[in-house]
């Protein structure tokens, strides 16, 4: 059917939310030539999302992080859902937006995560979903322990007989 078709189906036409006794009708502008207009403008960009967790396998992740940060095809993706594999050495690109799906668990994990964004031009948005956890929930009700705590150096405890295993296997490979 042609849209004009739709929308003498849909004038007067029920309300579908909850609770709403309404009826639909026609607009002064016709849809069409709005929708027209819309898809015309320069300002329109497609969300191309892609994921990026440590069981994609290798060509995958890296045909995925190359797309992103060069963004070259118009299929790129400039969206991406990833576990903390993207936050360690790999360079964002652009990334302009940053959404933490929970609060960290301790302030070097916060400051790695949010420093993924603004590499190119300095400017970033990042926001943190808090869940509703005893750990998100402390630091909704005051973040100034994690924006300005001390971030710990990493550490290795020496006489863990497990770094020394790893570590000769490492030599030997």
């Amino acid at each position: 059917m042609a849209l004009a078709e739709n929308e003498e189906i849909a004038a007067g036409s029920l309300c579908t939310k909850i609770a709403c006794t309404g009826h639909f009708l026609l607009s002064g502008v016709p849809p069409h030539l709005a929708l027209h207009r819309s898809l015309q403008s320069d300002r329109n960009h497609r969300a191309v999302a892609r994921e990026h967790t440590g069981i994609l396998e290798t060509d995958e992740r890296l045909r995925v992080e190359s797309g992103f940060i060069k963004g070259e095809a118009r299929w790129a993706p400039n969206l991406i859902s990833a576990s903390p594999t993207l936050q360690m050495g790999i360079d964002n690109g652009d990334l302009s937006t940053l959404l933490l799906g929970s609060v960290p668990p301790e302030e070097a994990y916060y400051v790695q995560r949010m420093g993924r964004s603004g590499w190119r031009d300095g400017n970033a948005l990042n926001m943190v979903l808090a869940n509703s956890r005893a750990h998100d929930l402390q630091f909704w009700e005051d973040p100034t322990p994690m924006l300005a705590g001390q971030v710990r150096p990493p550490s290795v405890f020496l006489a863990a007989e497990e770094v020394y295993l790893r570590q000769v296997t490492a030599f030997r490979v």
